[in-house]
């Protein structure tokens, strides 16, 4: 999961993937961000969450907003790391953090991730933790089950 200061991030990812301006993941070419970033791999999926801070969109604050493909590994490129994507789509429900925060579904791993801290920028979830969360809205779990994602959510169940 990323996780975004703003919205900028993801509306500079479902952009046209002809645009100049198109970007998966990019991050400052720092040790910490290296040590984040050398773990994701080409089909890797990449769910993205804005914080409240800076997301000008009221309904994408404190949520997962969208879904992603990684396309590549992590690159340089002068002092900044990257990792490209692809099937960026915005989901039709955002999942409010106040909505899985508590669910006792998710793994007691998740769980204390999100305790820690959401400003991690990106960390790993399990599958079922990645299905559970899909599954929290039947409209978002019927949309990527009609997607490029259909085979990634065929277990998902709606929990509603």
């Amino acid at each position: 999961m990323e996780v975004s200061s703003g919205d900028w991030a993801w509306t500079k990812k479902i952009q046209n993937s002809n645009h100049d301006d198109k970007r998966g993941l990019k991050a400052p070419a720092t040790t910490r961000y290296v040590n984040l970033l050398k773990e994701v791999r080409e089909g890797d999926i990449i769910l993205s969450y804005l914080t409240k801070s800076l997301t000008q969109n009221s309904k994408w604050r404190g949520s997962i907003v969208g879904i992603s493909t990684a396309t590549s590994s992590c690159y340089k490129k002068g002092n900044t790391l990257f990792v490209d994507t692809d099937k960026d789509l915005e989901i039709p429900v955002p999942i409010k953090h106040s909505e899985f925060k508590d669910s006792k579904r998710l793994s007691e791993g998740f769980k204390k991730i999100i305790r820690r801290s959401m400003q991690i920028y990106l960390f790993e979830i399990t599958k079922e933790d990645f299905e559970i969360l899909i599954g929290m809205n039947s409209v978002n779990a019927t949309f990527l089950k009609q997607s490029d994602y259909a085979n990634t959510v065929s277990d998902v169940h709606d929990s509603t």
